[in-house]
Formats: structure tokens, C-alpha cells, sequence
């Protein structure tokens, strides 16, 4: 979330959030700009914070995802990689997240499809995730494609 605005309130709303909701702090970026209304919503759009925020979150967001794989890879858990392994749960409908680095959508795009769709039509999540980004390497070095199971296969 973005917290933005010319003048003090923005700073006197986030005491109150570290007070009330101190979880919420670091999910907010707050920023000066110049005006209020729509055309402090223009400045903050032309500078760039809203894509910069969203990409921060989508970052954030793949990280978290690729620990928690590598948690259940450690214990021997509900993950699976490589690609025989992956298109084998994908088969048995075994796929909650099925990670893709977006490296090897764009080397083998077409020959990943088939499995995407199998893991879409079983009700499961495909996220590509950036190889821009020491999760999205992680996943490269895994063989590009990895899973969060639903049950073991």
C-alpha cells in the first residue's frame, strides 16, 4: 500500500498504524508529493512508485513461495521438482502451485504448455516467477519448474 500526501497526515496515520497495526507497517510505503487529490495521484504514478511497489510485492511474494518449497523439499514434504516429477503430479492432479521460472517459458514455452494445462484444469495455481531475483535463480537451478502438492505422488 501506498501512503502519500503533501502535508503531515500522512506521518500522523502512520504512528497509528505502528500503534494499532504494527503488522501492517511494512507493507506500507509512504512518500511525499507535492499535492493532494488527483494530481498528487498523477505525481505518484508518473515517478514510478506504484509499479516500483508492485513489483517489490510481487518479489516478496515469489520469495516467500520459493521458501516454503524449499522447506518441504528439505523434510521431504508436499514439493516436487524436476521435470519427470512434476509431470507426474501434475498427471495425478497432486498440484496446489506449480512455480515456472519465466526463463524456461521462454526457451520451452511450448513444451511446458501441455503440463500448465493439465495443472489449470485440476484446480491448481500456476506462478511464473522472475529469474530476476534470487528465488526465481533458485528455481532455475532446480530445473525451472517446481511444486507445492496437494498430496504426495
Amino acid at each position: 500500500a501506498i501512503v502519500a500526501g503533501p502535508g503531515f497526515t500522512k506521518d500522523a496515520f502512520m504512528v497509528f498504524l505502528r500503534e494499532k497495526y504494527p503488522k501492517l507497517v511494512s507493507k506500507v510505503r509512504r512518500d511525499d508529493i507535492s499535492s493532494g487529490g488527483r494530481t498528487g495521484l498523477y505525481e505518484i504514478v508518473r515517478r514510478g512508485l506504484v509499479e516500483r511497489v508492485s513489483r517489490e510485492d510481487r518479489i516478496s511474494f515469489e520469495t516467500s513461495l520459493m521458501e516454503r518449497l524449499m522447506a518441504e523439499i528439505a523434510k521431504e514434504g508436499l514439493a516436487t521438482y524436476g521435470k519427470a516429477d512434476v509431470e507426474r503430479a501434475a498427471s495425478l492432479g497432486a498440484i496446489e502451485k506449480l512455480l515456472v521460472a519465466d526463463e524456461l517459458l521462454r526457451r520451452h514455452g511450448a513444451g511446458v504448455e501441455e503440463v500448465l494445462e493439465r495443472v489449470r484444469r485440476t484446480r491448481g495455481q500456476v506462478i511464473v516467477v522472475s529469474t530476476d531475483h534470487d528465488g526465481g535463480k533458485q528455481l532455475l537451478a532446480l530445473g525451472g519448474a517446481a511444486a507445492l502438492l496437494r498430496f504426495k505422488a
